[in-house]
């Protein structure tokens, strides 16, 4: 066996001397690719904290697996490869069916480089050699001129469809994870069923896919196991596999947004779990958006992923300790609505407090800290204890949310901070 992978190595070494740009088999005679539009299987999957990582890029080696996924059959099986592809590589399979059928190409030095980014130009390109309908356009891009060599693949995706038209197409750059299905979902004449993915339990949550995201239903079709129809004109779906996570139920700090896994191994959504709400994206909400961003903001800049629990906790305890001020004492009106997020949302964003805004923030991270078996100094911002120790009046020291949003931000607040998965 290892005689013959040698062999094979040393016979695309010299293929690649003779064959100016693929070092595999000549593709004269290579057979007909054909992609599987029949079943909507899922092609494409997130990672283990759930997120689908939309603006990610995909290397040569990805691409290859990818698009072999969708083939209806696969040709004939050859160890011609390049001088950089492993036989024992986890994609060398795929590579050598892109070859087969004449979908990809190497370089003149006999290397496919699997692991660089593949650019928008060569993915359209591998797209443009499926067999298709010749279709033409009177539009183009101002950044692929006649001389490109990826000119006369961009014009077909744009005539068939599977680009959108407009000033620029950016050819050189690294198309993304978003990009690749969006593209991929009009090549196999898929969309997504919008109203039963609104209204069914146990879609895919994407914990850094909001469903504003321009791409958000193409993400979902090609992530989703389904059964459709199409007899009314438009994809329906019939039945879809529900979507489970990795994560053990609780909940979870992911992005800095924080998140619940129910004991079904599903992302919650569109539901409180005791007084905090989550919305249909599955990620707990204030009731103030920009309180949602600075919170989320505040939290990422210093949890890292790599971080055990402890030193997620002492990180977040840090950065409380050390960020904010004393702004000095005044009176809460309680009488407001909103005045609980908007105390906290000022903070925030001055990095200053009073006892109101503080007792928000602070005695909950401290309960926290407690009950999650992690018990911190004593957390005495500057200046914090001039008023902590001084007479107040009742009428106005006393915490009492009136709205049920406000009382989950004063339990939250820790909740989204501290929690760790």
């Amino acid at each position: 066996m290892m005689k013959k992978r040698m062999t094979a190595g040393m016979l695309a070494t010299l293929m690649a001397a003779v064959l100016p740009v693929s070092a595999c088999a000549a593709q004269n005679s290579a057979p007909q690719p054909q992609l599987n539009t029949a079943e909507h299987m899922q092609y494409m999957n997130g990672y283990t904290d759930g997120t689908f990582r939309p603006d990610a890029s995909i290397t040569r080696a990805e691409a290859s697996k990818l698009l072999t996924s969708l083939l209806v059959d696969w040709g004939e099986h050859r160890d011609y490869l390049f001088s950089d592809v492993s036989v024992s590589a986890w994609y060398a399979n795929a590579v050598c069916q892109m070859i087969n059928f004449g979908l990809v190409n190497g370089y003149t030095d006999g290397t496919f480089k699997p692991n660089a980014k593949i650019t928008r130009a060569e993915f359209v390109a591998i797209l443009s050699r499926f067999p298709h309908t010749d279709i033409s356009t009177d539009k183009s891009f101002a950044d692929v001129p006649r001389t490109s060599w990826a000119y006369n693949a961009v014009q077909t995706a744009l005539a068939q469809g599977w680009i959108s038209a407009g000033t620029n197409f950016r050819p050189n750059a690294p198309i993304t994870r978003a990009e690749t299905v969006t593209i991929l979902n009009r090549v196999l004449g898929r969309q997504a069923d919008e109203f039963t993915i609104n209204t069914s339990e146990g879609i895919r949550i994407m914990p850094d896919v909001p469903n504003t995201h321009w791409a958000y239903w193409d993400m979902l079709e090609a992530t989703t196991d389904h059964k459709f129809d199409k007899s009314s004109g438009s994809e329906k779906w019939t039945s879809f596999d529900k979507e489970t996570t990795d994560l053990t139920p609780g909940w979870h700090n992911i992005g800095g947004k924080l998140f619940h896994v129910n004991e079904d191994k599903q992302f919650d959504h569109d539901k409180f779990i005791g007084s905090l709400e989550l919305d249909h994206n599955g990620y707990y909400i204030t009731g103030s958006t920009e309180l949602d961003a600075l919170l989320a903001s505040a939290v990422k800049s210093v949890v890292k992923d790599s971080m055990t629990q402890q030193q997620k906790l002492r990180a977040v305890y840090d950065y409380a300790k050390n960020t904010f001020g004393y702004l000095g004492i005044g009176a809460a009106d309680t009488s407001k609505s909103d005045w609980a997020l908007t105390s906290a949302t000022d903070m925030l964003k001055t990095h200053k407090g009073n006892c109101y805004s503080w007792a928000l923030l602070t005695s909950p991270v401290r309960s926290a800290l407690t009950h999650r078996r992690f018990r911190a100094p004593a957390f005495r911002p500057r200046a914090v204890s001039r008023f902590t120790r001084g007479p107040r009046s009742p009428s106005t020291a006393r915490l009492t949310p009136s709205t049920r949003r406000s009382k989950a931000y004063i339990r939250s607040a820790t909740t989204r901070i501290t929690t760790c998965s």
